[in-house]
């Protein structure tokens, strides 16, 4: 799920889009518009949320049964129907409707994350480039134990530790020790980006794969902002982080388009692989 928050330069009106597919829930949406209000009242605008809703019965004509209270939200929200399944597709919707309204950039955000204080005010003072995005931090392990109703296993502790977030500072050491720095990736849960670049940067997929948008966008046109921070509950299992990736590869792939998959890139050897996830190994995991 996305979110897209339109702007123009403050204080002018900004449009707030929130695709939110069908499945979700009333708690999962409620969640999310009290953040993504909070989050907007601290850039001191007036602005509408619309709740895009998407899925297979809202594209029929039937929308969910949704129901918040628009009196505890400073900012109007309006729930309508989406036009196809995607979240690309829901992106573009929205930004086609900036466009009528002569908006030239967008928040983009998962409906699912928690923003920080001043993530959107921060992303807002810094876009000079087409695309800006924020930091992805890691859920506490606390947190993730508590929603689970226990402890993590050695295993699953190493793995969420390992494929979380743009991964933790431990992690990046013991990366960048064998292959060099890396540049920061912009990640799609939240970004500050051109409504020109956002129709382009799917790359013709049904999903915002975010190696996809990094690649297209290119880093010359990208930028982290400083001080804007967002957390995503991500996933803790091997099985998982594999599942994910099959279901982008098998969305693509019954569109006939496996071109976003096709890239070629430099690869580290198995030696070097090795040392890497023996250090890994020793610097991460913890004897429970």
């Amino acid at each position: 799920m996305i979110t897209v928050l339109f702007a123009h330069h403050m204080p002018e009106r900004t449009i707030v889009g929130l695709p939110f597919y069908e499945g979700e829930g009333n708690i999962c949406l409620r969640e999310a518009l009290r953040n993504v209000d909070h989050c907007l009242s601290e850039l001191n605008v007036d602005a509408p949320i619309i709740v895009l809703v998407n899925g297979p019965r809202t594209i029929n004509g039937t929308l969910p049964p949704l129901f918040i209270n628009r009196s505890t939200y400073n900012a109007d929200v309006r729930i309508v129907g989406g036009d196809g399944l995607g979240q690309a597709e829901a992106i573009n919707q929205i930004v086609h409707e900036a466009e009528k309204a002569g908006v030239k950039r967008v928040f983009i955000t998962d409906a699912d994350i928690y923003r920080f204080p001043r993530a959107l005010e921060r992303l807002w003072s810094l876009a000079d480039r087409p695309l800006v995005g924020a930091h992805h931090l890691v859920y506490p392990r606390e947190v993730v134990e508590g929603q689970m109703g226990r402890p993590l296993s050695s295993q699953e502790a190493f793995l969420y530790t390992l494929f979380e977030g743009d991964k933790p500072p431990e992690v990046g050491k013991v990366i960048s020790k064998f292959t060099g720095a890396r540049p920061a990736k912009i990640k799609g849960s939240l970004m500050l980006v051109d409504t020109s670049v956002a129709l382009e940067m799917h790359g013709g997929q049904n999903l915002t794969s975010d190696s996809v948008i990094n690649r297209l966008v290119g880093e010359d046109r990208a930028q982290i902002a400083e001080g804007a921070f967002f957390m995503h509950m991500g996933r803790i299992s091997m099985t998982d982080h594999i599942c994910a990736r099959l279901r982008h590869f098998r969305a693509s792939a019954a569109r006939g388009d496996l071109s976003g998959f096709m890239s070629v890139q430099e690869s580290i050897s198995p030696e070097i692989a090795e040392k890497i996830a023996a250090e890994l190994i020793a610097t991460i995991v913890q004897v429970d």
